[in-house]
């Protein structure tokens, strides 16, 4: 099991500045977490900081501290009503990295503490040595485990994590080396990334992540191959038509020959037990021409803190067929930005008509109540390329800042017929559910995304 902990972009400078910001002292804070917990990682979703009072220092030095009880009691009464962990964080500023062995006696004693007071609740402890260095572990049956990864999501996604990746990078990737820099590559190596349909912009992007250097790639579709897709899709063959795309696209990865790990899902995230498969991804693009399933994706970035990279294409023409105008679009999201209902790119009408069978719609249809059942929309590969390779430059801006500190737009948008670009970043509308501070960082819950789910019995 990898445990780890993510924060929002300003819980982790809240964090540091209560920890860190007196000079000489050693600084003290509490994390209220829900959780994620899959086979594979035990997630902290920190919903609240709880710095330590002044008033419960008993002794604060550069080397040592001394809490209160009264400190750590209520936090423990808070963390049991609502259900949550605590993680207790403390600062090292004259720059010890690891627990030290004062830290191994009291930490110990603390978290028998939390056993008795928070019982079946793992909690953990961390210690911050700079913006940037930390240790951390989780106390599990009365011993320490380690936390192998803090992800900190705004602005910048950055992954700190606690390895010693001395590997040699591959020669396969010195050209873009030159460009990013050796530790972004080694990071690239380390991120697991799902791609949420495998089509024109998924095969595209799935393509890119691969020659980058992904560590990890899941692939989601549940569509088969047609005849027209061969155009588009990378990987496809006119042989291959029939065959899922999501294991299409992983045969394509395979046979590139990186060391990328491969993982196919040749059902849709409609379905619950898929769905719940996106927990294990750092960061996931929507490729989708589905609004439930951008809805999903939507609620995931909410509730698991995972970034949502958004992708699509549209080509209109006018009633004589003629083209009016080709636009691609790239929608970064995570809490606190404008979602895709905020945007109007989804609304719940066109959602609750997706969720009906085909009957159905035709007899709405028929009776005015809803459009025609829409036909496949156009699709050429150099727009869902091109549209693809933003999406792809959008990571990295947000890995590395390489279009500058200072951008605060979470939306391209490519007109192709005008040779333009243009950037934005909305408000967030007060009333949408994007808004509802209650859902941030919730993790797991009964209902998972808050959805009714109609396999939920095969989850």
């Amino acid at each position: 099991m990898v445990y780890t902990l993510s924060f929002l972009e300003n819980q982790y400078a809240q964090l540091t500045e209560s920890v860190l910001s007196r000079s000489g002292l050693e600084g003290a804070a509490y994390l209220l977490c829900n959780r994620s917990v899959t086979d594979r990682e035990y997630k902290y979703l920190v919903k609240e900081i709880v710095p330590v009072e002044d008033k419960h220092y008993i002794t604060r030095t550069a080397t040592s501290l001394k809490i209160d009880s009264s400190s750590y009691v209520n936090v423990t009464k808070k963390a049991k009503l609502s259900g949550l962990s605590v993680i207790f964080v403390h600062s090292h500023p004259e720059g010890f990295k690891e627990f030290s062995p004062q830290d191994n006696i009291q930490e110990e004693k603390l978290h028998s503490f939390f056993d008795v007071r928070l019982p079946g609740t793992l909690n953990g402890s961390l210690v911050l040595s700079s913006n940037n260095t930390y240790a951390g572990r989780v106390w599990v049956s009365r011993q320490w485990e380690k936390i192998s990864r803090i992800r900190v999501i705004g602005k910048q996604f950055r992954f700190l994590d606690n390895s010693n990746d001395e590997d040699a990078i591959p020669e396969f990737f010195a050209r873009q080396v030159l460009v990013f820099g050796p530790e972004i590559q080694k990071l690239l190596k380390r991120l697991h990334i799902g791609v949420i349909g495998a089509g024109g912009t998924g095969s595209a992007v799935i393509e890119q992540l691969t020659r980058l250097g992904v560590g990890e790639i899941s692939v989601f579709d549940g569509d088969s191959l047609e005849k027209s897709n061969v155009s588009r899709v990378y990987g496809s063959k006119v042989s291959r038509k029939r065959r899922n795309k999501a294991y299409v696209a992983k045969l394509n990865i395979d046979k590139i020959g990186l060391p990328t790990i491969s993982n196919s899902y040749t059902n849709y995230i409609t379905q619950e037990s898929i769905a719940k498969k996106l927990r294990d991804c750092d960061l996931v693009f929507g490729c989708t021409d589905n609004q439930l399933s951008r809805a999903i994706l939507t609620q995931l970035s909410l509730r698991y803190f995972i970034p949502l990279i958004d992708v699509a294409v549209a080509i209109n023409s006018d009633e004589n067929g003629l083209i009016r105008d080709i636009t691609g679009r790239v929608t970064t999201f995570f809490p606190s930005e404008a979602c895709l209902f905020c945007r109007r790119r989804i609304n719940s009408r066109t959602i609750q008509l997706e969720t009906l069978s085909k009957a159905e719609r035709r007899v709405l249809a028929e009776q005015r109540y809803a459009p025609a059942l829409a036909t496949d929309d156009p699709a050429v590969i150099m727009f869902t390329t091109a549209v693809s390779s933003q999406a792809i430059s959008e990571l990295f801006h947000r890995l590395t800042l390489f279009v500058g500190e200072d951008r605060v737009s979470t939306e391209v948008l490519l007109f192709f017929d005008q040779t333009r670009i243009r950037t934005n970043r909305e408000t967030p509308k007060s009333d949408c559910v994007c808004q509802n501070t209650k859902y941030w960082g919730r993790g797991d819950s009964r209902d998972y995304l808050g959805m009714t789910w109609p396999d939920s019995n095969n989850s």
